[in-house]
């Protein structure tokens, strides 16, 4: 279920997780075509993480940073990177690639090669800030 709503004075029985929509349409809920914006059913992290890749409202991408912000950073594989423009991209455990631009890397402080591990910087899905998983993540 990406969306439920009801209207004034109709009661609103939410679910959540697998099988949601089969509880919901037992509840008298009804499929509509999808609105504008709503492309995806975030129920796991790993669903949220999609979602931060296709791109979230500001809310969301608030609400995730202040999250993040006291948890380890989320880590990747590197799975391409030019050391001339510094652009690469890495591999999410859940093999969703991300691309990341030269200014995310630190040419100066780090060489990246095929297979490493990352720390990543997410800013609205994007990657803004990538160093290997030993290291701190730069200010």
């Amino acid at each position: 279920t990406t969306l439920l709503a009801a209207g004034p004075g109709a009661e609103l029985a939410p679910s959540y997780g697998p099988g949601s929509l089969d509880r919901h349409l037992a509840d008298g809920a009804t499929v509509l075509a999808a609105a504008e914006g709503l492309r995806l059913d975030v129920d796991t992290p790993e669903d949220l993480q999609r979602a931060l890749v296709l791109g979230v409202g500001a809310h969301t991408a608030a609400a995730v940073e202040r999250l993040s912000a006291a948890r380890v950073p989320p880590q990747a594989t590197v799975a391409e990177w030019d050391p001339d423009t510094g652009d690469g991209a890495v591999l999410l455990d859940d093999g969703t690639r991300l691309p990341f631009p030269g200014e995310a890397v630190d040419p100066a402080l780090l060489r990246l090669r095929f297979g490493q591990r990352v720390h990543l910087r997410l800013s609205g899905g994007r990657v803004t800030a990538l160093t290997l998983s030993a290291f701190p993540l730069p200010d």
